[in-house]
């Protein structure tokens, strides 16, 4: 492949490209087991790695919670490849077209292969096996793991009609908003369709929930954000807190559709001010959590 000089710029390249790999393999490799089946995850996604016009169709799919989520990770791996392409000489991002090309191809050979069974005639360099993929996640990337699918699979598990539909743009908004906040220590917390920012290990109090609509779930038909306090319950020997419950503080009704904007800047604000979540924790009903548009609708603690 025609050589980086910039090294910054070719560290760009090789994570792009191994995302790209990760999210677009896995799902390929795995088998989708709900409802005690064996069955193929789809694998139209494989075009969108060689013709960019069809990267818009990998948000616009209902096949399953998780295999809405990791097209997800590949729109983006496949959208900052692209941007870091736009600022290489020619001979580089033809260099890295080639190799997505030469991926897709391989891929959909072996699963063709694995389908229809072996031809002599064939040129594959791939080796697969089914449920071991080629990219293996080490943790780098959660979405792809079998705990989170697992996760994912039970939040959708009873959802009728357009329930899982519903659940989908709840999912890539709160992947949204993970993924632009400057806010390393906001955790997205599967189970819960929520994404979590906790101040325990940090040795404070208070945790903030941003959390999602879940179709079927009566007690959650809008998005909210609610800050609720660490208190302890058990102690070790030295004194030190060894067990907590949690205590509701405030919560914040946004209606069906959020103002992402404002959750990425919520977000942001906990990473810039280390007190930050003690101080809105002081808000009254009604009035807004400072700096932001989001108004406390019920202090949980009156």
């Amino acid at each position: 492949m025609t050589s980086v000089e910039d090294a910054q710029c070719a560290a760009a390249i090789t994570d792009a490209l191994n995302r790209v790999s990760a999210y677009a393999t896995v799902p390929v490799s795995v088998t989708d087991d709900r409802d005690d089946g064996y069955a193929n995850y789809p694998h139209d996604h494989l075009g969108a790695l060689t013709d960019p016009s069809r990267s818009a169709e990998l948000l616009a799919g209902d096949h399953s919670l998780w295999y809405g989520l990791a097209m997800t990770g590949l729109h983006k791996a496949l959208r900052d490849l692209q941007q870091v392409l736009n600022d290489v000489p020619p001979p580089v991002a033809i260099a890295v077209t080639a190799e997505l090309q030469t991926e897709a191809e391989q891929i959909a050979l072996v699963l063709d292969e694995h389908k229809h069974g072996f031809d002599p005639n064939r040129s594959i360099t791939r080796q697969w096996i089914r449920n071991g993929p080629y990219v293996v996640s080490d943790g780098d990337l959660p979405d792809l793991t079998d705990h989170t699918r697992g996760e994912l699979d039970d939040v959708e598990d009873g959802f009728e009609g357009d329930q899982l539909s519903q659940a989908l743009v709840s999912l890539r908004l709160l992947w949204q908003i993970t993924d632009r906040t400057v806010n390393d220590e906001a955790e997205w917390e599967t189970s819960r369709m929520s994404i979590m920012y906790d101040e325990m290990m940090m040795g404070r109090d208070f945790f903030l929930l941003i959390s999602a609509p879940v179709p079927g779930d009566h007690h959650r038909t809008s998005w909210k954000v609610s800050i609720d306090k660490w208190v302890p319950d058990s102690w070790d020997e030295t004194g030190e807190a060894d067990g907590h419950y949690n205590e509701g503080v405030l919560t914040c009704d946004l209606g069906p559709q959020p103002d992402i904007d404002q959750l990425v800047h919520l977000l942001d604000l906990c990473a810039k001010d280390e007190n930050q979540l003690s101080a809105w924790a002081t808000t009254p009903a009604g009035a807004n959590l400072a700096g932001t548009s989001i108004s406390v609708a019920v202090r949980d603690d009156a």
